[in-house]
């Protein structure tokens, strides 16, 4: 996945994220899937750093378009942001971030 000149900046503006690390969340899988229109697919994602979600907007050819606050519109036919979906975001963060650390550790513990 790669980034777009405004979506770099909306990563910077918007987010207190470091761009690869948007982009590995998005691409990783741990955004909720919020739905495609028009080409553009948006994903519900949560800022650790920002203590909120964002919803990013990735166009066909998988390019990060920009991101948007929770409560900005989005197109119809792209399911809206509730408390659940946050929930659910926040929770796939939380479960991604506990992976990576427990790979690490057992990485540089070796087997006991």
């Amino acid at each position: 996945m790669e980034l777009t000149g405004h979506g770099r900046g909306r990563v910077y503006t918007r987010t207190k994220l470091h761009p690869d690390d948007v982009l590995s969340i998005i691409s990783g899988g741990v955004a909720v899937d919020l739905g495609l229109v028009e080409g553009r697919h948006y994903f519900l994602f949560y800022s650790w750093f920002n203590r909120r979600s964002k919803i990013a907007v990735v166009s066909a050819e998988k390019r990060l378009v920009t991101i948007l606050e929770r409560y900005h519109a989005v197109p119809d036919g792209v399911k809206s942001v509730t408390k659940e979906r946050e929930k659910e975001a926040y929770d796939l963060l939380q479960n991604f971030l506990f992976a990576r650390i427990k790979a690490k550790n057992s990485q540089g513990n070796g087997a006991a």
